[in-house]
């Protein structure tokens, strides 16, 4: 009797964890992230340097995330696949919809945002867990334009992800494990700013168009790595309320659980690089000494391969590639692609005529200050990498080991050509660069007496 029983608890028991396990597989409000994506999730919200000195440390929960469902099959919007497109497209008319997805944008995160029911065409709109103002701004000319939508709420939502402490989010895709980055214009991201964070077409779009132009590059990087804006949709310009895009970011090592990304500013937090270094085995010491090391061969790659001066010098625009054992790895990841101008004779040399023109017509010389121009063209090549004030916690060089940051920048500018007498190293980590034009600049590009159109061309193809 007691055996008997004892089976059938046994079973029922068995039964009953089972059920639990199906239940929770396949429950929406379970969407698993690797663990790397947790922990780079921690280090946005908790070790955050650049947050905590705006006053906001927050925990990170998982959260449920709203979206617009907006049929692409009606009403009077028509659709294109490049901004440019509608940009220089007069006679289609100003009410049109920009769906550009990169060839590298994985199928699983297309079909995400583009999808069929019911025999029609859809596309899914996330909205910032935050905004309280952009996305209803976008019902609006939904409305007007007579596209059929529906707002899906938090509660009714499969949706779930994580913000950082900037405008992007984490969202997993439902029914897996793979997890990406998007933003979107939100009115707060939670850092007490006080003012809002639009995401404008025409930014989406050069994202979309630097990260096409850097991936044609990618062989010839060695330490710079991008974060790959593969996808971005836009809508058109009209008026603020429509000027709102999402940006498609990916993080596809992470979300494998390959590799791990440290958020640049985690550099400052003291306590936190020591826990890191007792679990890969390296001191402090030597650990800021390869990241260092490593970020001045980034810095050289920024600027001399893909050609590209950042204006937005701070340590939230870089990411640290670290192993499974949390080691450096040696890569450096550039994010948010348009804070800085582009160097006109690089980019030309790398087959780049086009976006440069669309440079010069859609950015021009924005101005955020006096002589201050964060996305000028440098057509005469003599400008300066710098940091922000170098009192500023978000500075990029504050942390470094300045003499093996210029250690890394040389060597790696050595391999790419002769550059002697032309850059400068400052003792405030500060990097010069003293062409007198275009063509002295794309003389020095030489390796072991190749010219420099052979250089491009073999690393190119």
């Amino acid at each position: 009797m007691l055996r008997i029983a004892w089976i059938n608890f046994t079973r029922e028991r068995l039964w009953a964890i089972s059920l639990l396990i199906f239940l929770i597989a396949n429950s929406p409000l379970t969407h698993a992230q690797s663990k790397n994506m947790l922990q780079f999730l921690n280090w946005e919200a908790e070790h955050n340097i650049g947050a905590k000195s705006q006053g906001v440390n927050f925990k990170q929960k998982e959260l449920s995330f709203r979206y617009l469902e907006i049929s692409l099959d009606e009403g009077d919007m028509y659709q294109v696949d490049d901004y440019r497109k509608w940009m220089f497209g007069a006679d289609q008319g100003p009410h049109g919809l920009t769906i550009d997805f990169a060839e590298y944008l994985p199928e699983d995160i297309k079909k995400f945002f583009v999808f069929n029911k019911d025999g029609k065409k859809f596309l899914k709109w996330p909205i910032h867990p935050l905004d309280k103002n952009f996305y209803k701004k976008l019902m609006s000319y939904l409305e007007e334009r007579k596209v059929p939508y529906k707002l899906v709420p938090a509660n009714k939502s499969d949706l779930r992800g994580y913000r950082t402490s900037s405008k992007s989010s984490i969202i997993t895709i439902p029914g897996s494990e793979h997890s990406f980055s998007f933003k979107t214009g939100t009115n707060s991201v939670g850092q007490n700013e006080g003012f809002a964070r639009p995401n404008p077409s025409r930014w989406a779009h050069f994202n979309r168009k630097l990260s096409d132009y850097f991936y044609t590059q990618k062989d010839k990087l060695k330490t710079l790595d991008v974060a790959w804006e593969a996808g971005a949709i836009m809508f058109p310009p009209l008026t603020p309320g429509t000027d709102n895009a999402i940006n498609i970011r990916l993080m596809e090592n992470v979300s494998a659980g390959e590799k791990y990304q440290l958020t640049g500013f985690v550099l400052h937090d003291k306590k936190e690089i020591e826990r890191i270094c007792k679990i890969n085995g390296m001191t402090p010491e030597a650990f800021k000494k390869q990241i260092s090391h490593s970020f001045g061969s980034f810095l050289a790659e920024m600027n001399l391969v893909l050609g590209f001066r950042v204006m937005s010098a701070h340590l939230q625009n870089v990411r640290f590639e670290l192993d499974k054992n949390l080691k450096p790895t040696g890569k450096v990841i550039m994010l948010d692609l348009t804070d800085g101008g582009p160097v006109a004779a690089i980019f030309k040399a790398n087959g780049q005529d086009q976006l440069l023109d669309d440079w010069r017509s859609m950015v021009s010389e924005t101005s955020v200050g006096k002589d201050y121009f964060p996305n000028r063209i440098i057509d005469v090549p003599d400008w300066k990498q710098s940091q922000l004030d170098p009192s500023d916690k978000s500075s990029w060089f504050r942390p470094m080991d300045i003499d093996e940051m210029h250690k890394g920048f040389e060597e790696r500018a050595s391999e790419l050509g002769d550059f002697s007498g032309k850059i400068i190293y400052r003792k405030n980590g500060d990097v010069d660069f003293k062409f007198k034009d275009a063509d002295d600049l794309m003389s020095r590009f030489n390796v072991h007496g190749s010219s420099c159109a052979e250089i491009i061309k073999g690393l190119t193809h």
